[in-house]
């Protein structure tokens, strides 16, 4: 079986069951923030305030928010 990126996360063996989720294959066009030491200290303070590991749409997310505040905050016509 195949499935895209939203499969790419622990719940989905949890909630599939072991057996059931073995032999999967899953295409994800994303990096693993908790294990890519680039963001170390991302993966550290996101497992701070959240206590769980970052998941897979975790730093684009971050990086998404960032990037509207900072857009914000330099032309307040786009709100």
């Amino acid at each position: 079986m195949i499935s895209g990126d939203g499969s790419k996360d622990p719940n989905f063996i949890t909630t599939a069951g072991g057996d059931a989720a073995n032999g999967w294959q899953v295409t994800c066009p994303c990096l693993d923030a908790g294990k890519d030491p680039e963001f170390a200290d991302f993966a550290s303070a996101y497992k701070k305030l959240s206590n769980a590991d970052p998941g897979t749409h975790s730093i684009a997310g971050y990086y998404a928010a960032n990037t509207i505040v900072r857009c914000a905050s330099i032309d307040s016509r786009l709100w």
